[in-house]
């Protein structure tokens, strides 16, 4: 099946917009290459220097693609397990998102320190910082418990 679904897929030419490749019911951009690579650590991105290399991201990004929408078109973008994923998925992000919020470099820190009436509000920030984080670990136990999967006794 993977074979006829990458059998679809077709190199495009670069000046062809921003589409490196294109297929039945979709396209690869060069911006999703890029962030694809962007992704990667110094020597995964290496790796993908040469135009063979790439050109092999390229088709398996398609193939990713090309195999969803088979799953999609089939019905499983509705499963249960496919769902739970998802929401996982969101979770993690969203307490990624909090994170990086949250995060107060060492130069912040001094910068309030020296100016002032700083001590008030680096208290009432580390107060902030520190329900956020009691948040982010009831919410990680709460997802953590919802991995979990049901045995045949609970149904």
């Amino acid at each position: 099946m993977v074979l006829v679904l990458v059998a679809g897929c077709r190199a495009e030419s670069p000046t062809s917009g921003d589409a490196v490749a294109t297929f039945r019911g979709g396209a690869i951009t060069r911006t999703e290459v890029e962030a694809r690579l962007a992704s990667m650590t110094p020597a995964g991105r290496a790796a993908y220097a040469s135009r063979e290399r790439k050109r092999a991201l390229v088709d398996e990004l398609a193939r990713t693609e090309l195999l969803a929408l088979e799953a999609r078109r089939r019905g499983l973008d509705s499963h249960p397990d496919v769902i739970a994923a998802a929401k996982r998925a969101m979770v993690e992000r969203l307490l990624a998102e909090v994170d990086a919020a949250i995060a107060v470099s060492e130069q912040e820190v001094e910068e309030r320190i020296r100016g002032g009436g700083a001590g008030v509000r680096l208290l009432r920030a580390s107060f902030d910082r520190a329900a956020i984080t009691d948040a982010k670990s009831r919410a990680e136990r709460l997802l953590a418990r919802s991995w979990r999967r049901p045995t045949h006794s609970t149904w």
